[in-house]
């Protein structure tokens, strides 16, 4: 199979195979093969990103790159990244782009390695899929003419993260298996979502009736018409309670209105669309770390985002009075500007890719 595979490259045909994220077709590297997979996209305009077999490959067909971008790389490839750096001039059309980038990934899939390894070149890639279709996850699911579909399986099921590192600070311009926070603990700078992400925030208590609809009603007001949206749920939750009712009463005193908040328990599915997991106590951090290990770095307790004073729990009201709500609602309050400088740190300026 792989004889028939790389002789198919070597003459500018065009496969499909798997990747760790999903289904991905791809040629070598030339002028008439971006034609060929444009034309397979269905007239696509945006650069085809390379994929490369080793890591020192990249300054083959990248310049100017940071210690920051060296680091990323050498941590994250082969994974489910792809970096954008500037590309050499050298570069077809269609893989640099019209701003003089290019997009580099190496895959984390033994197949796609040893493919790339057999024929020393680099591959032109893309999902293997018409423009503004889903991307396939199995070799059944591939739609699009090809000369060959290799079969084999992907992890992750949705597209890499994409990181530009062209300039500083980096600007993430997809989300994907692997966190923009992961990248922060790499190069210990901030990254920068691009003016077409949302910032995800996702706040958890236990039994989704008090703290978090409150701290979910709080943090709404603040980022209202700004690029950020919130949920809550709980540890302990189930589906459909209210929130208590001395919550909706001291979250109406400050003009909040929370009456039709409706709990819900916290899934692996609100994790993975959360950029930001905000919890009340160290047993719901212990919580998620033991069950969902994978979303651990996203996890924080809220009063992490204070500038001064101890990282505490946040206490459980229920079944208090109403002053022990108001005392919840100012300590939330006060945790959740922190919070709001914090993300808007990472939201604060506009990016084209």
């Amino acid at each position: 199979m792989l004889k028939k595979t790389v002789k198919i490259l070597k003459n500018n045909g065009v496969i499909a195979f798997p990747t760790e994220t999903v289904y991905g077709m791809g040629c070598i590297l030339s002028r008439e093969c971006v034609e060929r997979l444009r034309e397979i996209k269905g007239g696509r305009e945006k650069p085809f990103a390379i994929f490369v077999k080793d890591v020192r490959d990249v300054k083959k067909y990248a310049k100017n790159i940071s210690k920051s971008a060296w680091k990323v790389m050498e941590e994250f490839f082969p994974g489910p990244l792809t970096i954008i750096l500037k590309g050499k001039k050298s570069l077809p059309p269609g893989v640099l782009s019209s701003g003089g980038k290019v997009g580099i990934r190496i895959p984390d899939h033994p197949l796609v390695l040893k493919i790339l390894k057999e024929i020393d070149k680099p591959i032109i890639a893309t999902s293997a899929n018409k423009t503004g279709e889903p991307p396939p996850q199995r070799a059944e699911d591939v739609k699009v003419r090809v000369d060959e579909i290799l079969k084999g399986e992907v992890k992750y099921s949705l597209p890499s993260t994409v990181i530009d590192f062209s300039s500083f600070p980096p600007v993430l311009l997809r989300k994907g298996p692997i966190s923009f926070l992961s990248i922060e603990r790499v190069i210990k700078r901030k990254v920068i979502f691009s003016e077409s992400l949302t910032f995800n925030i996702l706040f958890v208590c236990t039994g989704n009736t008090c703290r978090s609809p409150m701290a979910e009603g709080i943090a709404k007001k603040m980022f209202k018409g700004k690029r950020v949206d919130v949920k809550s749920c709980g540890t302990a939750a189930g589906y459909g309670n209210m929130a208590s009712p001395e919550a909706i009463v001291v979250m109406k005193e400050h003009g909040i209105d929370i009456s039709s908040h409706s709990s819900k328990p916290l899934t692996k599915e609100l994790l993975g669309w959360a950029d930001l997991v905000v919890v009340m106590e160290r047993h719901h951090r212990e919580y998620i770390q033991q069950r969902f290990p994978e979303h651990s770095i996203k996890v924080f307790m809220l009063s992490e985002f204070l500038k001064k004073g101890k990282i505490q729990d946040i206490p459980d009201p229920i079944g208090m009075g109403i002053g022990t709500y108001r005392k919840i609602y100012r300590r939330l309050e006060q945790c959740i500007k922190g919070l709001e400088r914090w993300v808007e740190k990472r939201v604060r300026i506009s990016v084209t890719s």
